[in-house]
């Protein structure tokens, strides 16, 4: 079957809470699996349809798409045990920087969110949550931003609390 695809979410993501020199290489390997091969495979098979169903001619109207990769703000500001992760993260936003400026011609807008805290179940251990917000109220803001931007924070408090966690007076920050 066919699909028609006008949406593609990245949002994987996995952290491994170790020392990188501790990572065994089949841990690495699944990482890699997990948080940078899917980015391209799945980029891979959605643009393709993406550019197709916009390849009707005639009097089709062009119907717009769009891509969203679900950065982290810890791609950012590197902390200890996040190699991984981080790398994976900033490989995705590189990846979708890329796509943009190869598919600028076709009607498919791209964004890279760079969220801070999403209430979820992976920052559950975190005591300090001074720019959390829910999992409903990021998804609603970042929708609002495709179209319009390119690279974002995600939520208003993570455009207010980006900057200043990016300083080098790291207020909020150990």
């Amino acid at each position: 079957a066919d699909l028609d695809i006008s949406l593609l979410i990245h949002n994987v993501g996995k952290r491994y809470p170790a020392k990188f020199d501790q990572l065994s290489i089949s841990e690495i390997c699944t990482f890699n699996n997990l948080n940078v091969s899917t980015n391209l495979y799945l980029s891979r098979f959605v643009l393709d349809k993406m550019v197709r169903r916009n390849k009707g001619g005639g009097d089709s109207p062009v119907v717009r798409s769009g891509v969203i990769f679900v950065g982290s703000f810890s791609a950012i500001v590197p902390r200890k045990y996040y190699a991984l992760y981080t790398a994976g993260k900033c490989f995705g936003e590189i990846l979708l920087r890329s796509l943009t400026e190869e598919f600028k011609d076709q009607p498919i807008d791209f964004l890279a969110v760079r969220p801070m805290l999403i209430d979820t179940e992976s920052v559950s251990w975190m005591t300090v949550k001074t720019s959390q917000v829910s999992a409903s109220e990021f998804v609603t803001s970042t929708l609002a931003r495709v179209g319009y931007d390119r690279i974002a924070y995600g939520h208003r408090h993570h455009e207010f609390f980006g900057p200043i966690a990016r300083s080098p007076i790291r207020l909020f920050m150990p």
